[in-house]
């Protein structure tokens, strides 16, 4: 695996049902709860290499969060060292920086392995579109 690339486990998968598109149209709606591991590289995560939003387990993305748990050598942030995720809806990419309560904040290291928890709601992926 390249630097970049990562690997996406679904831990949790909840239909939450009645939700709507953004035209209105009735769609199902599904909670997924997962974890991303990956080696850091400077132009970001590739989530677009697998399939973009649906990486997440979703086929069009209404909420994520992302909660970055290793950086390198670093387990779970603290409060000597902070974690920050965001993720590039454009570009489909995942960014990180540690310390991000420092003066200094840093941008990881290319090769750091990281692992990252996320949460994302969004129209099921699944799903069978009915018409």
């Amino acid at each position: 695996m390249a630097d970049g690339d990562i690997t996406v486990k679904v831990l949790y998968k909840q239909t939450l049902n009645a939700g709507r598109t953004l035209t209105g149209a009735r769609k199902d709606k599904v909670l997924v709860v997962g974890e991303i591991k990956g080696t850091y590289v400077a132009a970001g995560l590739a989530v677009n290499k697998l399939g973009g939003v649906n990486a997440f387990g979703v086929a069009t993305l209404d909420f994520l969060s992302l909660d970055p748990r290793v950086i390198a050598d670093a387990t779970d942030p603290s409060a000597e060292v902070l974690f920050l995720a965001n993720f590039d809806v454009t570009n489909n990419k995942i960014f990180l920086l540690e310390d991000s309560g420092n003066a200094n904040p840093a941008v990881p290291s290319d090769a750091d392995a990281v692992t990252i928890r996320f949460l994302a709601i969004g129209d099921d992926a699944a799903a069978p579109e009915l018409t």
